[in-house]
């Protein structure tokens, strides 16, 4: 069994159509919509709306949106800017290219939060009660349009692993939720936590720290698993981004386990290389990605 790939458009290029052409002729079977020239989709020109749906007419298939909604502090207004203003607006920009999914963020951690209560856990600082309750109010603007909404793993904000997005979805409470699941998102955390510890111990596992991740989450939970890789070491407080199967994730291991837990949904390609490098980027990650395949087939 093979998993189908999809790709962030910008990944291979700021220009959607050049980044469609490759994704056709690598065999991708959907795209996630984020980043466009030089704004952030659905807040982009008409020109650029034209041009998605352009693409659409064309056969290109859109799966989700990610308009970067909750990457900043969470107060109350900002709460109330997101129900009521960005939050349709993204709505309205799925349903015009076809996607069935938006991916939005856990909101930002404050500067200098606690270490989660147990290993990849969500934060005893994290306002979890507001925010679980924001999601079941887009949760629910989301499955009467038709679409679902998934929690983005990612390392600056209070849902940095599986197990803390997931803690969050079960306060909310609604079943449109689903996980975003990036696990090199989820090392970084790891290694911004470590930090603050003062122990680079927690980063020396990798992988059975991402298979701990993943078993946390119920079959079912997961809507998307974002594909690059990273390297880090216990004497470097940061990380770097490679490109795949050059880095600390054993993703041979993370397929193996996503089939054996019977996960049917993409792997989508989100290299983080450098504009000069997303071209050979993208093709590397799709041979890759084909590759693991090939040992399940």
């Amino acid at each position: 069994m093979s998993l189908p790939v999809h790709l962030f458009l910008d990944e291979a290029s700021p220009d959607p159509e050049v980044a469609a052409a490759l994704g056709e002729e690598l065999g991708v079977e959907a795209c996630t919509v984020r980043m466009i020239h030089d704004g952030r989709y659905p807040d982009v020109g008409e020109e650029d709306r034209e041009g998605l749906r352009k693409l659409r007419r064309k056969g290109v298939r859109f799966s989700s949106i990610s308009p970067g909604i909750g990457k900043r502090p969470f107060e109350p207004a900002e709460a109330e800017y997101v129900e009521h203003e960005e939050f349709p607006r993204a709505i309205a920009g799925a349903l015009d290219v076809g996607a069935k999914d938006i991916s939005i963020f856990s909101w930002l951690k404050t500067p200098a939060p606690s270490a989660p209560a147990t290993e990849g856990s969500l934060s005893p600082d994290a306002p979890s009660e507001e925010i679980a309750s924001l999601l079941k109010r887009l949760a629910g603007q989301a499955t009467h349009c038709g679409l679902t909404l998934s929690l983005e793993v990612g390392y600056q904000c209070w849902a940095d692993s599986g197990r803390a997005a997931w803690k969050l979805i079960e306060r909310a409470g609604h079943p449109g939720l689903r996980v975003a699941w990036d696990p090199c998102n989820a090392l970084s955390a790891l290694v911004c936590w470590s930090r603050r510890a003062r122990d680079r111990s927690f980063t020396q596992a990798p992988q059975e720290y991402l298979a701990r991740d993943l078993s946390a989450l119920p079959h079912g939970s997961i809507s998307a698993v974002h594909v690059r890789d990273m390297v880090t070491s216990p004497d470097d407080p940061g990380w770097a981004y490679v490109l795949a199967g050059h880095g600390m994730v054993d993703w041979q291991d993370l397929v193996s386990r996503l089939i054996a837990r019977a996960y049917a949904g993409p792997l989508t390609i989100e290299h983080h290389m450098p504009a000069a490098d997303k071209i050979r980027a993208t093709r590397h990650t799709a041979s890759y990605i084909s590759q693991i395949g090939s040992h399940h087939e």
